[in-house]
């Protein structure tokens, strides 16, 4: 198994907290990006591995790869980020947030792991076809682990919380002005609309206009009705600040792939997610996902 921890989601989204260093953390992503409230993001959230920062073009948003046997993050930012760096703020402080999950409960909840054998697949085979389709249903299944990021993310700043959500909804308003709402709508679009009202509810945040999209889709509607009605319903992973429940701690895992399963259902895609063990060179067992 090649030790590269990916992770890529769509754009989205107190008790007492941990005690802020006096002295800033030195990372090489803060002197790259030389802005304060980055700063703030990492001393906040306490990250102790090293942070480093990739600019891509052709990318929006932000997203991350976690390297855990080399304690390291590195941050995937567009080259046009400096450019309008406020809107892109959700985002950062969402891979971060990941960031923290990576080191205190598990690299599992930032990236798409595997087991190792399907390494091995000869490229463009039957066999590697169907695992390419199969990972893909997975990681749309496993993206609304970003309703327990985005928890931690709210925690600190809930203003971000606001400004992620309001951006996607407005997006939708703007599709559907201009008659391309169901053109362009797919699953990942259905997930993170229910996300976003499930959190609308967990945080009594405020409430968005939604009757055009219940008209406009349809049957999609149903799907996200029953993915909202799931969300709401999960566990909080912290308690309020910084630090995670006792519950994400011993048994986070088992409720994550029960409600990955859940996902699957309701997309009705053909897969059942299953979290193992795997051995990966540096001797260590890594949780890692298959199918059954």
């Amino acid at each position: 198994m090649e030790e590269k921890f990916k992770v890529d989601h769509p754009v989205r989204g107190p008790q007492e907290n941990q005690p802020v260093p006096d002295q800033p953390i030195k990372h090489e992503a803060i002197e790259i990006f030389g802005i304060e409230k980055l700063t703030n993001f990492v001393r906040s959230l306490g990250i102790k591995w090293k942070i480093v920062v990739t600019y891509k073009g052709g990318m929006h948003g932000a997203a991350m790869l976690t390297d855990p046997s080399n304690k390291t993050h590195e941050i995937l930012l567009s080259t046009n980020i400096m450019h309008n760096i406020k809107d892109n703020l959700p985002d950062i402080a969402h891979e971060l947030c990941h960031a923290r999950f990576s080191e205190e409960l598990d690299p599992i909840y930032s990236a798409l792991l595997f087991q190792g054998h399907y390494g091995k697949l000869e490229p463009n085979s039957q066999e590697s076809k169907n695992f390419t389709r199969k990972k893909n249903m997975l990681e749309t299944c496993q993206s609304w682990v970003d309703i327990w990021i985005n928890e931690l993310r709210n925690n600190l700043w809930p203003e971000l919380t606001v400004q992620d959500s309001d951006r996607f909804m407005e997006g939708l308003s703007r599709l559907q002005q201009t008659g391309n709402l169901l053109r362009y709508w797919d699953d990942t679009h259905t997930l993170v609309l229910a996300m976003i009202l499930a959190e609308q509810k967990i945080y009594k945040g405020r409430e968005y206009a939604i009757g055009f999209l219940m008209k406009a889709l349809g049957n999609e509607w149903r799907k996200v009705k029953k993915l909202r009605d799931l969300f709401e319903k999960l566990p909080r992973f912290t308690n309020g600040g910084l630090q995670f429940t006792e519950q994400a701690k011993t048994n986070g895992l088992v409720e994550f792939e029960r409600v990955v399963r859940e996902v699957a259902k309701i997309f009705n895609y053909p897969i059942r997610p299953t979290i193992k063990k795997e051995l990966v060179p540096s001797g260590e067992r890594v949780n890692v996902w298959d199918f059954e």
